[in-house]
């Protein structure tokens, strides 16, 4: 049995009783996104997109590169709309000029347009330890202690039990 659905659209209601309704009712859509983002033509305009990016988006996702001029100026003007859409999840205030041209920290576009993290090293990662400060910071929920008062039995040195 299905049951009623009821829908309201434009302060209207009705009832969707058979299989049909409800999928005809589903199929049409009802909003869309660009009702309800306002695009800030400023921050479109600081990305730049060209036409390879295009070409190898469609290519990498197995789809046919042999599209219109103006199919392509569609995709490029969607991309940037989803960069700033991208950005403005990311940022409460508007992307920087420095992430939308880099695109490599918020957004990448495709996995071998971004600038690989130089390896890490041992000789990095003791660089890394020697700069952190040394001293306990109580605002951050650090509490120092002795390290005598683990060692009950010598003041001087350590000894491991085995069980």
């Amino acid at each position: 049995m299905i049951r009623p659905i009821v829908i309201l659209r434009r302060f209207n209601s009705s009832y969707l009783n058979t299989k049909q309704q409800i999928d005809k009712f589903l199929s049409q859509p009802t909003w869309s996104v660009k009702q309800l983002m306002k695009p800030n033509q400023d921050s479109i305009n600081k990305i730049t997109i060209d036409s390879n990016v295009i070409r190898k988006m469609l290519a990498l996702s197995g789809l046919k590169s042999d599209i219109t001029p103006e199919r392509e100026q569609e995709l490029i003007n969607a991309l940037k709309s989803q960069m700033t859409f991208i950005g403005h999840l990311y940022n409460e205030n508007e992307m920087n000029q420095e992430t939308e041209s880099s695109n490599d920290s918020i957004f990448r576009l495709i996995a071998t347009d971004h600038k690989a993290n130089p390896p890490l090293t041992l000789d990095t990662l003791l660089e890394q330890i020697e700069k952190l400060p040394s001293e306990v910071n109580s605002e951050k929920g650090e509490h120092g202690f002795d390290i005598t008062e683990i060692n009950s039995r010598n003041d001087h040195f350590f000894t491991i039990k085995t069980k």
